[in-house]
C-alpha cells in the first residue's frame, strides 16, 4: 500500500500557517509528538509564522478540560480495581499506582498547549471588524462552513472571516490546515490560501520539493527494497507492548506477522549525508487469544468474584497502524546530476517501544476461530444453574427473578416478550400465550377475558 499525493506544481513555500482546532485535538494534545515537533522545527529553522485566535484557543482548552476529566476519572476508577491490591505494597509498583488529580492534569495539558503557542511565537489575529450580517447571510444560504448537516457553525464562520480579513492586511498567502471539510470548503477557489486536511500532508508538501525527496519516493516504489525493510519491521514487533481493556483477563500468545504495508509520508534530510524517512506502517498480526467470557460466567456480587469462569479461546488477526522512522544514508549519484543514492540503515531507535491498544472495535480485522472453554466442575455448575430463554435459547443469567415469562412460567428474553408468530402478550396477566389460548375478544387470554372483557 504505497500512496503518493505529491504534486510537482506545489512548489510554493508558504510562511504563514493556521492550525484549526481539530489539528490540536487530533494530535491528542501531545505537542511533543513526531509531527508537532517537526512543525515546531520548521517554525524555528525556516522562519514560519503560526497564527491563532481567541476562539481557536478557547475551543482547544474546552476540549482539553472535557477529555481530561473523562480520561482521569476512568484511570482512577481502574486504579481502584482489586487486581492491583497486591501491587500497592510492592516497592516496584506502589509509586506507580497513584490516582491522578483531575485539575492538576488539566492544568498540565493546558500549560503544555500554551507553551507550544509561545515557543512557536504564535501571532493572535483579531476577531474584530467581522461583518455579522455577511455571516448570517452565509448561514441562510448554507455557504461553507454552514451545511445542511451542520447549520450552526458560527464559531468556524467567525474564524474564517477573521482569517480572511487578516490575510488582506498581510497581503501574503496563508496555509490552512484543518480536518473539517466545511472549514476547508470555505477557502475553495481562493488562491490566497493553500489548504491541507492533515498536518502530515503539509509536512509532505514542505519536504517534497527537492531531488532527494523524489529519490525517496522512487525508493519506496521499489518492492525489492520493501523486502529488506520488512525484516527489520519483524524485529520491531518484539518491542510492542499490548493492552486490551475491553476484555477481562485478556492474554495473547503466539503473535506472528501476517502482513505489512506502508505509506511513505515524507523524508527529513540532514547535511551530513544522513536522512530519515517517515512512514505510516499497517501491521496485520495473527495471534492466539484467551479472555474471560463474561456472558457465560457467573459473578457473585456479595463475594465480589466470579464463581464460575468461562473463557473464549480465539485465533484473530488484528490490524493497527503506527508511525515509523527509518534511518538512511544518501550520497550524490556519480552517473546522473542532481540524483541521489539511498542506503537503508535500519529502524530508528525512537520507533521502538510501541504501545498498542488491541481494542476489539479498533484493531480486530478478522476472527478465524473462536470457542468457549470451561473447566468440567464449572461447566456442570453452569449447566445446572443457567437460565435461558425458553423461546430462543438466549442466556438470561443465573436467576429467574427479573425475567419475562410465558403462561407456563417459563422465562423469556426481552426480544421474545412481544407478540409474534410464536404467540401473543396478554395485557391482563402480562404473560405470553400461544394463539390457541386467545379468548373470543382477540385481545386477552382465556384466563383473563372474563375479568377484563365487557
Amino acid at each position: 500500500m504505497k500512496r503518493f499525493s505529491y504534486d510537482k506544481m506545489w512548489r510554493f513555500y508558504g510562511k504563514i500557517y493556521f492550525l484549526d482546532t481539530n489539528i490540536y485535538i487530533n494530535a491528542g494534545y501531545s505537542f511533543g509528538s513526531m509531527h508537532m515537533k517537526k512543525f515546531s522545527e520548521l517554525v524555528s529553522n525556516d522562519g514560519l509564522v503560526l497564527l491563532a485566535c481567541s476562539t481557536c484557543i478557547g475551543e482547544v482548552e474546552k476540549h482539553i478540560k472535557t477529555d481530561l476529566e473523562s480520561a482521569v476519572k476512568e484511570l482512577n476508577k481502574t486504579l481502584k480495581r482489586r487486581e492491583f491490591a497486591a501491587l500497592r505494597n510492592d516497592d516496584l509498583y506502589k509509586d506507580k499506582l497513584i490516582e491522578m488529580d483531575e485539575i492538576q492534569a488539566i492544568d498540565v495539558v493546558i500549560n503544555s498547549f500554551h507553551d507550544f503557542l509561545n515557543q512557536n511565537r504564535a501571532e493572535i489575529f483579531s476577531l474584530q471588524e467581522i461583518d455579522m450580517e455577511e455571516i448570517m447571510q452565509d448561514s441562510f444560504e448554507k455557504k461553507a462552513p454552514f451545511e445542511m448537516q451542520k447549520p450552526n457553525e458560527f464559531k468556524d464562520a467567525i474564524m474564517i472571516k477573521a482569517l480572511k480579513n487578516h490575510q488582506k492586511k498581510l497581503n501574503e498567502r496563508i496555509i490552512v490546515i484543518s480536518s473539517d471539510k466545511g472549514f476547508r470548503k470555505a477557502f475553495l477557489g481562493d488562491d490566497k490560501f493553500l489548504v491541507f486536511e492533515k498536518l502530515v500532508e503539509f509536512l509532505q508538501y514542505q519536504q517534497r520539493t527537492d531531488s532527494i525527496q523524489e529519490a525517496f519516493e522512487k525508493y519506496f516504489e521499489n518492492d525489492l527494497e520493501y523486502e529488506s525493510i520488512q525484516d527489520q519491521l519483524d524485529d520491531l514487533l518484539q518491542s510492542i507492548s499490548y493492552s486490551f481493556d475491553e476484555r477481562e483477563e485478556f492474554e495473547v500468545e503466539n503473535i506472528e506477522m501476517e502482513d505489512i504495508s506502508y505509506e511513505f509520508n515524507y523524508a527529513e534530510v540532514n547535511v551530513d549525508g544522513c536522512a530519515q524517512a517517515f512512514l505510516t506502517a499497517y501491521f496485520y498480526l495473527r495471534m492466539q487469544c484467551k479472555y474471560l467470557d463474561v456472558s457465560n460466567s457467573y459473578y457473585d456480587k456479595e463475594d465480589d468474584e466470579y464463581i464460575v469462569k468461562s473463557y473464549i479461546e480465539s485465533e484473530e488477526i488484528h490490524r493497527f497502524e503506527h508511525e515509523i522512522v527509518l534511518d538512511f544514508e544518501y550520497e550524490a549519484s556519480e552517473i546522473q546530476e542532481e540524483q541521489y543514492e539511498l542506503t537503508f540503515i535500519g529502524v530508528d531507535a525512537d520507533t521502538y517501544n510501541m504501545f498498542v491498544d488491541l481494542s476489539e472495535n479498533d484493531t480486530l480485522f478478522d476472527c478465524i476461530d473462536a470457542k468457549s472453554v470451561m473447566l468440567e466442575n464449572d461447566k456442570h455448575w453452569f449447566e445446572n444453574n443457567v437460565v435461558r430463554c425458553s423461546e430462543c435459547g438466549k442466556i438470561l443469567g443465573f436467576n429467574d427473578l427479573d425475567n419475562y415469562h410465558d403462561y407456563n412460567g417459563e422465562p423469556i428474553c426481552d426480544g421474545c416478550a412481544v407478540t409474534n408468530e410464536n404467540g401473543f402478550i396478554c395485557p391482563g396477566c402480562g404473560l405470553k400465550h400461544p394463539y390457541e389460548r386467545m379468548g373470543n375478544s382477540g385481545t386477552y387470554c382465556i384466563d383473563c377475558q372474563e375479568e377484563y372483557d365487557d
